[in-house]
């Protein structure tokens, strides 16, 4: 049970890690760059990793009309782990594979040459190109 006043501040907490680190309340916390930690994340997900075949799903789902993340999951266990997500604004013109391959390039160092992967695509970002340039990538 959450004392009076701890879900508050909880609450500033999870705000403020969203923030920039220039207009973070606290000038000690430091800003954190997501993108360097995608390999890194991918590669302790494996750790351990029972059997030689990896399902990944490739995925861009809404949040409100807001943002968009186009994300890069593991599938494991009837559940979908992200590994690599940038948000972007909603509703805004502009190529989506170039981000989408990005993705899949930063994550690609952590996977065993060994391991055979499986990607799956959401209905609207199956593309010819799409199948190129994973078969590109290996």
């Amino acid at each position: 049970m959450l004392l009076y006043g701890h879900s508050e501040a909880l609450g500033q907490r999870l705000r403020e890690w969203l923030y920039d680190g220039d207009d973070k309340a606290v000038r000690c916390c430091s800003q954190v760059e997501v993108r360097a930690c995608f390999q890194g994340l991918l590669g302790w997900l494996l750790t351990g990793w029972q059997g030689s075949a990896l399902a990944l799903a490739l995925d861009a789902p809404l949040h409100g009309d807001r943002l968009v993340a186009r994300v890069v999951s593991v599938l494991y266990g009837g559940c979908a782990i992200p590994v690599a997500w940038p948000l972007v604004p909603a509703n805004q013109e502009g190529a989506w594979l170039p981000e989408i391959m990005t993705l899949c390039r930063q994550v690609r160092p952590a996977v065993p040459a060994t391991m055979t992967v499986l990607v799956l695509a959401d209905r609207g970002l199956w593309s010819p190109t799409l199948w190129a340039e994973l078969r590109r990538l290996g």
